[in-house]
């Protein structure tokens, strides 16, 4: 099985996944290829600074959905400081989940919020209760909503149960933007070599001296 969340960086992107997928594609059609080679290329990006104990924390605000097996999604919200993008915030939705989705809503708190605090949008976080640590073929369209408007922006994956790996931070490849691009399905359906399409992120600092305030909109 996989795992969705439907949060998403901006205005009308922010519904439903589907619905995020074709309109990032009809914003950006006619440059999608140079922004995926820009979004994917490591050493183009800068650098993202998170707390260490960023992941930690978002966990107790997701312990009750957890432990029913339901998703918990939250935004990573930040701001750029000489030329490093520092997480400061993680806001969380208002939202309803399942063990495979999450659906959010109200965005205009969220909107609202994040221009109150002049905060950036950076990426976003979900767990997967009872599920492996990866992205599934929406997470990957839900990522590429948030790459293709942040090159640098990451998708941090929190996953309690799986005993390789509970929690994995990751950003699309060349390919996986070149493939999302031009997929045109909806729900969850495969991509040809998925994990060609995503990576480690290579470009994140964890810091044992930032801190994260959290907003809750629940």
């Amino acid at each position: 099985s996989s795992s969705s969340s439907s949060s998403s960086p901006y205005g009308d992107l922010f519904t439903k996944k589907t619905t995020q997928s074709s309109n990032s594609k009809n914003t950006s059609s006619s440059s999608s290829s140079s922004i995926g080679r820009k979004a994917g290329s490591f050493f183009n990006l800068r650098g993202i600074r998170m707390a260490a104990d960023l992941t930690k924390k978002f966990m107790k605000y997701a312990e009750r959905n957890t432990r029913n097996d339901k998703e918990t999604c939250g935004i990573l919200c930040g701001a750029l400081k000489n030329n490093r993008f520092d997480i400061t915030a993680v806001v969380l939705p208002q939202q309803s989940g399942t063990a495979n989705t999450t659906t959010t809503m109200g965005e205009e708190k969220l909107i609202e919020l994040q221009e109150s605090k002049n905060l950036l949008t950076l990426g976003w976080i979900h767990t997967h209760p009872s599920q492996a640590c990866f992205l599934s073929s929406i997470d990957l369209h839900t990522q590429f909503s948030y790459q293709v408007m942040m090159p640098e922006a990451i998708a941090i994956v929190m996953a309690p149960t799986d005993r390789r790996r509970t929690e994995g931070i990751f950003s699309l490849t060349d390919r996986g933007l070149s493939v999302l691009s031009s997929c045109n399905k909806s729900g969850f359906h495969e991509h040809p070599q998925p994990g060609s399409l995503y990576r480690n992120a290579l470009h994140v600092e964890i810091s044992k001296h930032s801190t994260t305030t959290f907003y809750d909109l629940r």
